[in-house]
């Protein structure tokens, strides 16, 4: 993941036509698009000036259709985020981008260039177009919720950069041990579960 994004960041990851990705959509419902839109909307002041950030996740065609109408096919790079890469509202949507994408020049053969997926099950994104090397694969036992610190988490990487990603994942650790070892009346996790319980 990290070599991929240095290449992506370097600009030295380049679309069909030769020119560098400007644009990055993530495709994802649930986990797979809110953890990584967060952490990107949150950490805007350290994300890269040279990638603009969108994310898809409602199967409704106008969702995508807004973002396409933002972005140039030839430096864009779609990351598909789908543990099964059989979720409806993902895989529609992956596929309505796969055909704007061929419809907008870009050649099958080189749909490597434009598209990655993230998946427990790597054969069915290479059924999409995605060329083996371009999908980064997660576990099988990693939950929605948690996805953010797999895999998932690559559209955030691309765009604050390595460094403040492995921060960003050093930070969840302490807190994960923080919850572990915390007294109760100390633990911030064990708070906010209960604040948010009395304020339901």
């Amino acid at each position: 993941m990290v070599a991929f994004a240095d290449q992506v960041r370097r600009q030295q990851w380049l679309g069909h036509t030769g020119k560098p990705i400007q644009s990055i959509v993530n495709i994802g419902i649930g986990g797979s698009d809110l953890g990584p839109k967060m952490v990107c909307h949150a950490l805007q002041p350290l994300g890269e000036p040279k990638l603009s950030m969108h994310f898809v996740s409602n199967v409704d065609g106008a969702d995508l259709q807004q973002v396409l109408a933002q972005i140039d096919p030839a430096t864009t790079l779609a990351i598909i985020v789908s543990k099964t890469f059989t979720t409806l509202e993902t895989m529609t949507n992956a596929h309505s981008l796969r055909s704007w994408l061929l419809s907008h020049g870009v050649p099958e053969a080189k749909l490597g260039q434009h598209l990655v997926g993230v998946s427990a099950d790597p054969a069915r994104a290479i059924q999409l177009g995605i060329a083996p090397e371009c999908v980064f694969k997660i576990w099988d036992w990693v939950g929605g919720r948690y996805s953010l610190w797999s895999a998932v988490g690559l559209s955030a990487l691309l765009y604050i950069g390595p460094t403040h990603f492995s921060e960003l994942l050093a930070g969840a650790a302490q807190m994960d041990q923080h919850f572990r070892e915390a007294p109760l009346r100390r633990n911030l996790p064990t708070i906010l579960a209960l604040l948010a319980r009395d304020g339901k």
